[in-house]
């Protein structure tokens, strides 16, 4: 958690945030996920749902190398623990990553922060919030999960968040991506306001955390 009471602010924002280049070529998960430009296309539109229904994020890479198969491989760190398995096949087969870390997890796998942090020309560490509280509003619980509920929560999760990676890393975090996965589309404009491009999937393998490895 953030030192201070000021506000975290994610002072490397610019117009390239949610560009695919500047995240991850491969990234480390039982989740595969693809991340795509900040900007969604429906965020032009008027929803079909309900505005603060929660939706999952589809997304597909942008810029594919035609007759190649391209994969962002990602790993969500949650409040659990480091599975050093799938960190050293990574590290041995010499495949980037993406990990999108909890202030929490940072602070209860110091073994594993020091793996990842001396692998930075493999792995990026990104924005899963501070405590793992899903980006939702009202009153619900995701996968068992209590949502944040309200827009001042979800973003003291997200700031909060990236102030411990700051503080882990030495690097302010450009994406986050929800716990659980799915956002209130209130919520995704608050994220971005603050500077953050959304991270989604193109396949969510473990259905927030609870199927077996």
């Amino acid at each position: 958690m953030s030192a201070d009471s000021t506000p975290y602010v994610n002072k490397r924002a610019d117009p390239s945030v949610g560009d695919y280049a500047t995240m991850c070529r491969s990234c480390l998960s039982r989740r595969a996920a693809l991340a795509t430009p900040a900007v969604f296309p429906w965020a032009s539109s008027r929803p079909t749902i309900p505005r603060d229904l929660p939706v999952e994020p589809r997304m597909r890479l942008e810029n594919a190398l035609p007759g190649r198969l391209m994969v962002a491989l990602t790993l969500d760190a949650c409040p659990g623990g480091f599975d050093e398995r799938i960190a050293k096949a990574l590290v041995e087969s010499g495949i980037k990553a993406t990990v999108f870390v909890t202030g929490l997890w940072l602070r209860e796998n110091p073994a594993g922060q020091a793996f990842l942090l001396a692998h930075r020309d493999l792995f990026a560490i990104e924005n899963h919030g501070e405590l793992h509280i899903p980006p939702i509003l009202g009153h619900r619980r995701i996968y068992g999960i209590r949502v944040a509920g309200d827009l001042a929560t979800v973003r003291r999760e997200v700031t909060e968040g990236a102030a411990s990676i700051s503080a882990a890393t030495g690097t302010a975090p450009r994406w986050y991506r929800a716990a659980a996965g799915y956002y209130s589309r209130s919520a995704m404009l608050a994220i971005q306001h603050l500077g953050f491009g959304i991270a989604g999937y193109s396949l969510n393998a473990d259905e927030g955390a609870s199927l077996p490895a």
